[in-house]
């Protein structure tokens, strides 16, 4: 149920270490029923996600990190926190932008992924935060975001 609750998240990250992922339900004759069959299929195309799903077979964190399951494995924890405030320090607007665009423009065809993502690049253009990271690259200081 792990790995199922994970393949819900927009980044999947780790840190290294002795520790298996992977959908072992076949063993017990059961399924991942969680959105483990969906998602993992919409994640390593189905090759991949059907060998996990009907052998059972778990992944060390850099297996997972090669195959696509993981986005990074750091090597301590103090790696991924590092990792995990830079995204909280985020531009907000902008982080919530490019999810917009790549899980909703990515079910539409590309010209129309392609205009509402320039739809969302001129929302951000007219943000306190566009004008603030533009300011800030001119003046060549780390921006202040303030999710405006």
């Amino acid at each position: 149920g792990g790995l199922e609750i994970a393949l819900a998240c927009d980044l999947r990250i780790a840190t290294a270490g002795a520790y298996r992922l992977g959908t072992p339900e076949v063993t017990l004759g059961l399924l991942p029923g969680n959105g483990g069959t969906q998602r993992l299929t919409r994640m390593l195309g189905t090759s991949r996600a059907l060998d996990l799903l009907l052998t059972g077979k778990t992944l060390t964190p850099q297996q997972a990190h090669e195959w696509g399951l993981l986005a990074e494995v750091f090597e301590d924890e103090a790696e991924a926190e590092v990792y995990i405030e830079g995204l909280a320090a985020g531009p907000a607007l902008a982080l919530r932008n490019i999810k917009r665009c790549v899980y909703e423009g990515g079910q539409l065809p590309l010209d129309e992924g392609v205009a509402l993502e320039g739809r969302l690049v001129e929302e951000l253009f007219r943000s306190e935060d566009g004008h603030e990271g533009l300011t800030a690259f001119v003046e060549k200081r780390p921006p202040a975001f303030t999710g405006a």
